[in-house]
């Protein structure tokens, strides 16, 4: 192992220690969001039942919650109910260390001092870390969208099917994640074609002399040349590939109808096929269940073009990431990756461009020596484009959550770190480099800081003034679960108790908190009238949770049975009353002050 290899390990493993030291601790001190405690239902009742039903209304794919097996069952939950937010939460915790791991498939394309400091930036940046300890699919997706993409660099720099077909299986994966893969993939594809189209621009690689590189167009120069023309095969000397679309030159033995390149890519859209088709039809259970997942895009298409409650103006993530104002004396920011990702643009699409540092034949993973089939600036460019036309679909789409601004947000922190890396090398003299030093310092220390503040404060935990914060359950709601397991414990009927919830907007993560009783006496309506319709085909519930906003006025005689109501917010604008039968008051009322 040569030093530059050495130093580059090292780094790498400080980042990943410093990453876990921003995740690890105090996972479950923020209550569960709707989203989570929807996803870790789900997943608790596959890990109870081991059976699971693709939703294709509103839910995502199956991966998080297959992958959350084995971290349930390293907890020792026996079901849902023994079953902790730590269990869950560690999942996105995992593959969020892994995606910094999965940096290095990239260190060649981009040299290791921009893939260090890319690192360093997904470690700290609060987004990152915020989400990170979410349990929802978001970090899933990111995982699985730049293992797709390393392994298709590394194809790129090899050749070689194992590269192509793990590309493959990661897409698949991508799919089995989360439907909006569809926009990663066809900002990839988009921006693959305009980086071979920056190369088609020319259509003489040089003039005379000895060259590595040939025409884009016409194969061979005037010197000697390794590569054929990528349309036309063969150029007028000796070479060793066939052409892409035409199988062999005119110099070259035989005829090929399919070049090893397309056979590739075949493959790897079979394996990602495969993979997908396994998850969603329960590993051969289900065979419905992957039409379903295709069949779900008319759905999430239809939300992301029409105006809803969770559509916002096109510069709602811009403002979020990078100018989130809640207050006038408070202002998060992750502006520092936008300029340094300006920057990496910049120099990526800059005519002249330094190449990129490369780990040598002594390192494991960018293992291949330097490609004579992609100039330099390729890997960068490709990083370029796919960032911009992913945050400009995002910023288009009406439907924006804070999380889905994840994606591109990857983007521009790889592009912030070829920008960081390029100063280095743009800087005549150490003094100066000294100075850069401290200022990137700095940079990243502001990161840090508000990264702790978002993740650890009690006062941003679960508030708005937090920019990440998004319609978050309050931290007192999880008391309201404790007590009712408290009651349970002092009354004869249990965890049998009868419960009715009527919240007519959304009543998660209600069903989190009241896991521990039995799911059959506990029932859930989001219809109002739907509710008061089957007010007699049920027994009067032990407990009565609704939403302020139901219309009571016709419950007079049936509420008069019940002590309370007690007041709690299930998050921002929405109430809900708690209503506790007259003889288990008292019992309440203890279970309350423990």
């Amino acid at each position: 192992m040569n030093r530059p290899y050495l130093l580059f390990a090292v780094a790498m493993l400080a980042i990943l220690v410093l990453a876990a030291a921003f995740r690890l601790p105090r996972l479950a001190q923020r209550p569960m969001h709707a989203d989570e405690a929807n996803q870790a239902v789900k997943s608790g009742r596959l890990h109870e039942t081991g059976k699971y039903d693709y939703d294709t209304n509103d839910h995502h794919g199956p991966s998080l919650y297959w992958l959350t097996l084995p971290s349930l069952a390293i907890s020792g939950a026996k079901d849902l109910a023994s079953s902790q937010e730590v269990a869950y939460r560690i999942v996105p915790v995992f593959f969020s260390l892994g995606l910094i791991g999965l940096l290095m498939l990239l260190a060649d394309g981009l040299g290791w001092p921009a893939v260090v400091i890319a690192a360093l930036l997904t470690a700290i940046s609060p987004a990152m870390v915020f989400y990170s300890r979410y349990y929802i699919q978001e970090t899933l997706l990111l995982f699985f969208t730049l293992a797709s993409l390393g392994c298709g660099w590394r194809y790129v720099r090899t050749r070689r099917l194992a590269w192509v077909l793990a590309a493959g299986a990661a897409v698949g994966m991508m799919h089995a994640t989360k439907e909006t893969w569809i926009l990663s993939a066809a900002a990839a594809v988009a921006a693959a074609a305009l980086t071979w189209g920056c190369r088609l621009a020319s259509p003489f690689a040089r003039g005379a002399g000895d060259c590595r590189l040939p025409s884009p167009l016409f194969g061979r120069g005037a010197g000697d040349c390794r590569l054929p023309s990528p349309l036309f095969g063969r150029g007028a000397g000796d070479c060793c590939l066939p052409s892409p679309l035409f199988g062999r030159g005119a110099g070259g033995e035989g005829n090929s109808l399919l070049t090893p390149l397309l056979l590739h890519i075949l493959a790897a859209i079979l394996m990602a096929c495969l993979v997908a088709t396994a998850f969603f039809s329960m590993f051969g259970k289900n065979w419905l269940g992957p039409w379903d997942s295709v069949s779900a895009y008319a759905n999430y298409f239809r939300r992301g073009s029409q105006q809803g409650d969770h559509s916002e103006p096109w510069y709602y993530y811009l403002q979020l990431f990078f100018a989130y104002r809640p207050s006038k004396r408070i202002f998060w920011s992750e502006g520092f990756i936008a300029v340094l990702a300006i920057l990496g643009a910049v120099v990526s699409l800059a005519r002249r461009q330094l190449p990129p540092t490369v780990l040598r034949s002594q390192s494991p993973i960018a293992n291949p020596l330097p490609s004579p089939q992609l100039p330099p600036p390729a890997l960068p460019r490709f990083l370029t484009f796919y960032t911009f036309f992913l945050t400009l679909l995002y910023s288009l789409i009406s439907y924006k959550t804070p999380w889905c601004g994840l994606s591109f947000l990857l983007g521009m922190i790889l592009l912030a770190g070829v920008g960081a890396a390029a100063i280095f090398r743009l800087l005549p003299n150490w003094p100066l480099k000294l100075i850069a030093v401290l200022v990137l310092a700095t940079g990243a220390g502001h990161l840090g800081l508000q990264g702790y503040q978002l993740n650890f404060n009690p006062r941003y935990l679960a508030d708005s003034r937090n920019p990440y914060v998004y319609a978050h359950t309050p931290l007192p709601l999880p008391n309201l679960g404790q007590r009712l397991d408290r009651l349970a414990q002092r009354v004869p009927e249990g965890h049998d108790l009868w419960i009715q919830v009527v919240v007519t907007d959304n009543y998660w993560p209600i069903p989190w908190y009241l896991r521990k009783f039995h799911e059959e006496r506990v029932c859930y309506w989001l219809d109002e009238k739907a509710w008061k319709r089957d007010l007699n085909r049920y027994p009067p519930p032990a407990i009565l949770i609704i939403s302020s906003d139901i219309d009571c006025h016709d419950l007079t005689t049936r509420l008069a049975d019940y002590s309370g109501p007690l007041y709690e917010s299930l998050r921002p604008g929405v109430l809900i009353a708690i209503h506790v039968r007259k003889d288990l008051w008292p019992a309440f009322l203890a279970a309350s002050k423990n």
